[in-house]
């Protein structure tokens, strides 16, 4: 979705994933890293939160409304009617994010790390202990100042917001955020990775991110 002539929205500002958790469709929103971040129907700002219902946001001076048309839901599928019975029923609460926010970058006080990232590019090699709080929110690479690891992504070839790691259902992934240049493992492309410990990707075929869990 392209939010035009918003100085408060960034490039590649939010991320939303929809996975399955115990045959449930759930989804996530995860904040890329921005400076404003969104803020839930409250006015809370928020970093990332996940839900299976409708969910209402703010992102900048734009209103933007979530709601999975599964089987399951009573919800029409048509955004008019939506927003119809929204506004028919004042009674109606839209259920509250569940925030997923790091403290102390990608490592919080007193939590045990859960793996660890490997970066290897032109400027060095870096790694890095990741915890589970991180992953929940969205560990992001790229050559952004913005980006986690940036330092060793500095090469043009990078996207400034190109690979985002996040947890979702007890499992890993890999998510190309529209980078110009992809995601490779084994020579092929894919906009999604499932990371099992020692997966290794590379980035532009520049620099490769490896993931190993303890």
């Amino acid at each position: 979705i392209w939010f035009a002539d918003d100085p408060a929205v960034s490039l590649r500002h939010l991320a939303v994933v929809v996975f399955l958790e115990n045959g449930r469709v759930r989804y996530r929103l995860v904040d890329l890293h921005t400076s404003s971040g969104f803020t839930d129907h409250a006015g809370h700002v928020l970093r990332a939160c996940e839900a299976e219902d409708a969910l209402f946001i703010r992102c900048g001076r734009y209103s933007v409304m979530f709601v999975p048309t599964t089987a399951e839901t009573n919800w029409p599928k048509k955004p008019r009617n939506m927003w119809q019975v929204l506004r028919s029923s004042k009674r109606r609460r839209l259920p509250r994010a569940r925030p997923a926010t790091i403290d102390e970058g990608w490592l919080s006080r007193d939590e045990e790390p859960l793996g660890e990232l490997l970066i290897r590019s032109q400027q060095g090699i870096g790694t890095m202990a990741v915890g589970r709080r991180a992953l929940a929110a969205g560990v992001l690479l790229g050559r952004s100042d913005r980006c986690d690891g940036d330092v060793l992504l500095s090469d043009p070839h990078i996207s400034r917001v190109h690979l985002l790691i996040v947890e979702l259902a007890g499992r890993l992934y890999a998510i190309d955020t529209a980078s110009r240049n992809g995601i490779f493992n084994r020579g092929s492309g894919a906009r999604v990775r499932l990371l099992k410990s020692g997966s290794r990707l590379s980035l532009s075929g520049l620099v490769s991110v490896e993931w190993r869990y303890f």
